[in-house]
């Protein structure tokens, strides 16, 4: 048997070197294929999202004004900030907030606020904490400022003259400060380095939940432009 193989591969190894092979251009082509619903599935699926749909579509508020992210500030990022420190009731605890831009996926529409649209806004279970930093780091911070044009902020001012922090509200004097962030950017995410292997207190709520939470509390918000970041052109 084994003479038998040896023998067919030779023969085959001839012939295909006395062989002229031409090459032709293949081309890709999709095939469209439409299944329809697996009625089965959809029996075991659909009261699992009816469930989810009717919490979702809960109305929570009602927003005075769209919002949108962006720089130096914005009404989103200026309304976010906010509500951290006011929902933690950290205002007499840390000397600013700090988020990031990156962190908001979607804009709030002006109208009804469901939500499903504050899990689009921040779809991670990120938590809210207070890390304890040093007076070089707030160097750092204002760097950081200069090279991303801004990120959301609260209880903290900042004027930026020629992609250079050039006022701010903070004392220098002092030699640590509390900043109120995410346990994501607290470990460095967003490359905010200046937060990495500092002390870190977990508040334990998610900020996705402190949203919520203050929109079933106000019933309405609304956001403002009060040149918290300041780029003078």
């Amino acid at each position: 048997m084994r003479n038998f193989l040896v023998s067919i591969f030779f023969i085959s190894l001839f012939f295909s070197c006395q062989s002229e092979y031409i090459i032709e251009p293949s081309f890709s082509s999709y095939l469209d294929i439409n299944v329809p619903p697996d009625s089965i599935s959809l029996n075991i699926i659909n009261p699992y999202k009816k469930s989810i749909d009717s919490v979702m579509n809960e109305i929570l508020c009602f927003n005075k004004t769209k919002m949108e992210k962006g720089k130096p500030e914005s009404l989103l990022g200026n309304f976010v900030a906010d509500l951290c420190i006011y929902e933690t009731n950290s205002y007499d605890m840390v000397d600013f907030c700090l988020l990031n831009n990156g962190g908001l996926r979607s804009s709030l529409e002006h109208g009804d606020i469901t939500r499903g649209d504050i899990y689009k806004l921040m779809p991670f279970d990120n938590k809210i904490v207070i890390v304890k930093i040093f007076k070089e780091d707030i160097l750092e911070i204002f760097k950081y400022f200069e090279k991303k044009g801004g990120e959301p902020i609260s209880k903290l001012r900042v004027d930026i003259k020629n992609n250079k922090v050039v006022n701010h509200n903070l004392d220098l004097k002092k030699d640590t400060f509390c900043v109120l962030t995410s346990d994501y950017l607290a470990n460095g995410g967003d490359n905010m380095t200046f937060f990495v292997d500092k002390e870190v207190e977990n508040l334990n709520v998610m900020l996705r939940d402190l949203i919520i939470e203050h929109c079933k509390r106000k019933d309405t918000i609304t956001s403002t432009l009060d040149q918290r970041i300041y780029n003078y052109e």
